[in-house]
């Protein structure tokens, strides 16, 4: 749940907007990405320093648009109404060189 959350009811569920964030990977580094909300991105050395940094840059646009008063961004994200979906690319990730997983087949890094 996002900081603040306030889930609204319809027929008396409990309703959360998703924020859905994509995590690929490339020869460097993992980025992610929010596939329904412009603007929130993040990047990493692991697929943790991604989803924190993806985490960094959506504080600092939800604190940044407050302070503005600006109200371009949805409604249930600056109120906290959401939870976030993790979505990867699978195969990028899983094909992508690292010296950990290496040492672990070869023995070498």
């Amino acid at each position: 749940m996002g900081p603040g959350a306030k889930p609204s009811k319809v027929h008396g569920k409990m309703i959360m907007e998703k924020l859905i964030i994509h995590i690929e990977a490339s020869k460097d580094y993992y980025d992610g990405y929010a596939v329904n909300v412009d603007g929130i991105y993040g990047a990493g050395s692991s697929v943790e320093e991604c989803k924190a940094d993806v985490g960094r840059g959506l504080r600092l646009m939800i604190e940044s648009a407050a302070a503005r008063g600006d109200r371009s961004l949805p409604e249930w994200l600056m109120t906290g109404n959401y939870v976030i979906e993790y979505t990867y690319d699978l195969p990028r990730i899983v094909s992508r060189p690292s010296s950990r997983r290496r040492e672990k087949v070869t023995g070498y890094v």
